[in-house]
């Protein structure tokens, strides 16, 4: 009996369980949101990273086709 009436009053000083469930789906959804937002910003700047760096090695690249056309000669 003792051990019903402190539970029942543990019970009162704890949150609502309805209330408990409310604050835990939404900090799941904020936790969820804040994942999702710092995945996609991680993958936009590796990807722009890999973008410039993929640029750099085309224009080396054409750099050096501009400097074997430029050296190139027909034999005449």
């Amino acid at each position: 009996m003792e051990n019903q009436k402190q539970k029942q009053k543990k019970y009162k000083n704890s949150l609502p369980k309805r209330l408990s469930n409310i604050f835990f789906v939404l900090f799941f959804c904020i936790f969820s949101a804040f994942t999702l937002i710092a995945y996609s910003s991680t993958n936009y700047f590796l990807l722009k990273k890999e973008k410039q760096s993929v640029f750099q090695a085309v224009n080396i690249v054409r750099v050096r086709l501009s400097e074997v056309d430029s050296n190139f000669t027909l034999g005449t």
